[in-house]
């Protein structure tokens, strides 16, 4: 699944992967990235809503005006890319075969009064139309896998050998030591405890008593 993260030029903060331009310019140092064209809205969009952000921000129009041209906007913006769906479905399974996350860049920054823009737009229309996850002004969050539980693994093991261990007459339970020491085990060999052994050396006197079933004796405390 393709990640798309949205962010302005100026905010390299927010720039992650694979970044593209879906703007009809760039700022300088970002002339040579590649475009995303499909996303470019059509010169007539841009002109009607720079035309009315002018207006409003001379005072000519009112906050209401404002919202309703930019609702008019995303309607047009939003009938553009629904004319260019099949181009951009191939533009997008190509980042998908190349990619695991690109930002889509424009100019405006995102902490300004008017924080509408087309980016974020896309951004949204494509999550929805391809199953795109899309973070709006900003990267996304860093997982880091859990690491499977000491004691979980040594289950596992267990669970592997249980039938060496049955036709040997043994019956093991490990019992983890401390709640925040899950490297340290208790032992027990056929209900006996057996003492307290590391996470490391326990698998390895285990393989050695499948091995040499005559260790139980000398494993077993008095």
């Amino acid at each position: 699944m393709l990640t798309i993260c949205t962010a302005s030029f100026f905010e390299p903060s927010n720039h992650t992967g694979k970044l593209l331009g879906i703007s009809s310019s760039s700022p300088k140092g970002y002339e040579s990235i590649e475009k995303f064209t499909e996303l470019i809205p059509s010169p007539d969009l841009l002109v009607y809503w720079k035309n009315n952000l002018k207006k409003y921000k001379s005072q000519k129009i009112g906050r209401a005006d404002l919202v309703y041209c930019w609702e008019k906007y995303t309607t047009g913006y939003h009938k553009l890319l629904t004319r260019r769906r099949r181009a951009i479905e191939i533009a997008i399974t190509r980042l998908s075969q190349a990619q695991k996350v690109c930002t889509l860049l424009c100019w405006e920054k995102s902490n300004i009064e008017i924080p509408n823009c087309h980016r974020n737009l896309a951004g949204v229309w494509l999550a929805k139309e391809f199953n795109c996850k899309h973070y709006q002004d900003k990267i996304p969050p860093v997982v880091t896998p859990k690491r499977k539980k000491t004691e979980e693994t040594l289950r596992d093991w267990l669970e592997k050998k249980s039938d060496e261990f049955a036709q040997l007459g043994i019956f093991v339970k490990i019992v983890q030591a401390l709640e925040d020491e899950e490297d340290f085990f208790y032992l027990y060999l056929n209900d006996k405890y057996c003492g307290l052994w590391g996470s490391i050396g326990l698998p390895g006197v285990l393989s050695q008593l499948i091995r040499k079933p005559s260790m139980l004796e000398s494993l077993e405390e008095p």
